[in-house]
């Protein structure tokens, strides 16, 4: 999974996030085709490993990680920070801080 959903799932679960009110990035055309590029080379590498194995669940893909879908995973995490305007660097206490914050302004009062 993802470093960012992850980060918010877990605010979420605390209960300090709103689904609702989930700070998504506002990416300029240049960075939505990014997000857009990375994560249609992980569907479809995704894909292409299920339909090469009938016996393959999305859930045992998951659990092996092959190198493949962390590094696809590790490149739409880059998109996406950048389409916020984060350091590459950005930590996942970072980003939960920064989501956090962002969903709070949009929450209604």
């Amino acid at each position: 999974m993802s470093r960012l959903p992850l980060a918010f799932l877990v605010s979420l679960a605390c209960g300090c996030g709103d689904v609702e009110t989930f700070p998504f990035p506002t990416a300029s055309a240049e960075g939505r085709a990014a997000i857009e590029a990375a994560a249609s080379a992980l569907c479809e590498a995704r894909d292409s490993a299920l339909a090469a194995d009938p016996k393959l669940t999305l859930t045992m893909l998951y659990n092996k990680r092959p190198r493949w879908l962390s590094d696809r995973h590790a490149a739409l995490d880059r998109a996406v920070i950048a389409a916020y305007g984060w350091e590459p660097s950005i930590s996942d206490e970072e980003i939960l801080a920064k989501l956090l914050q962002l969903n709070s302004e949009r929450k209604p009062a």
